[in-house]
């Protein structure tokens, strides 16, 4: 049961974490943190080479911690498909965000919807998981069908509950694209 509630916990923050990196029209760090930088040693995340905040409104600005790293972390962000085209600036990147248009607003909105069935998708997986895990362990132990049951009810409440996050956070995003 633990191991299942943390599953699921695991797919929401990873769900959550899925949306905080959509651009919705306004500047975020958030959308930054998963491109990889290539180096000479390998890759890196950006986060960890550059300090990333928000200039103003439509711009961030990216300062790497390493002005040698700078065209990688530039190459970098071009080519994550963001649709951000960042612009040196002495020690520092550029990157404009741009508005967004009816149009990509009703793309973003569909992505939502689509990461959030997959979010749900993996949490109801997780659920039947830990059900043919009960059942087994039920059999095996002779349980009581009350207590068999009872373990069920939790196993769905837990599905409930993680599945009522993910909707809620689907809806927060949406709401946040509408407004871009």
């Amino acid at each position: 049961m633990e191991r299942m509630e943390k599953r699921m916990s695991a797919r929401v923050e990873r769900f959550a974490a899925d949306l905080q990196a959509m651009r919705a029209g306004r500047a975020s760090p958030a959308l930054l943190d998963r491109v990889r930088v290539q180096l000479k040693g390998g890759s890196a995340a950006l986060p960890e080479l550059a300090l990333v905040t928000v200039k103003d409104a439509q711009h961030l600005l990216v300062v790497p911690n390493n002005p040698d790293e700078q065209r990688a972390i530039e190459a970098a962000i071009r080519s994550a498909e963001l649709g951000l085209n960042p612009r040196a600036d002495k020690n520092a990147l550029v990157v404009p965000v741009p508005k967004t248009t009816r149009e990509s607003r009703e793309r973003l909105a569909r992505d939502v919807g689509t990461l959030a069935e997959q979010a749900r998708v993996h949490v109801r997986k997780d659920r039947q998981d830990a059900m043919k895990q009960l059942k087994a362990a039920a059999k095996a132990r002779n349980m009581p069908k009350a207590e068999a049951h009872a373990w069920e009810a939790d196993v769905q409440a837990a599905t409930d509950r993680h599945t009522a996050q993910i909707e809620q956070l689907a809806k927060a995003k949406a709401r946040e694209i509408e407004r871009a």
